[in-house]
């Protein structure tokens, strides 16, 4: 029997468009972004946004969103950009 293996790649595939609307908030001065709102911008489902931004450890807040920086953060991270 084997393994099924999970693959990230789609979702790696869509960090730096994440990380790029991330970071226009920022620039606008929000504290919070809402998977809802990345979703729309990118046509997305925002189920798939939040099983995307799970892999990178970030935790959003019911009705809130994620922290914007934090978020910037674990992106970066994940795909070690910040290096």
């Amino acid at each position: 029997m084997t393994k099924c293996k999970v693959s990230y790649a789609p979702s790696v595939r869509r960090l730096p468009s994440y990380l790029l609307i991330a970071k226009q908030a920022l620039e606008h001065g929000d504290e919070y972004l809402s998977g809802t709102l990345i979703a729309q911008e990118l046509n997305l489902e925002p189920i798939q946004v939040r099983k995307d931004l799970a892999i990178t450890g970030v935790v959003g807040k019911p009705k809130r969103g994620y922290p914007v920086q934090p978020l910037i953060a674990a992106i970066e991270s994940y795909l070690q950009w910040d290096r």
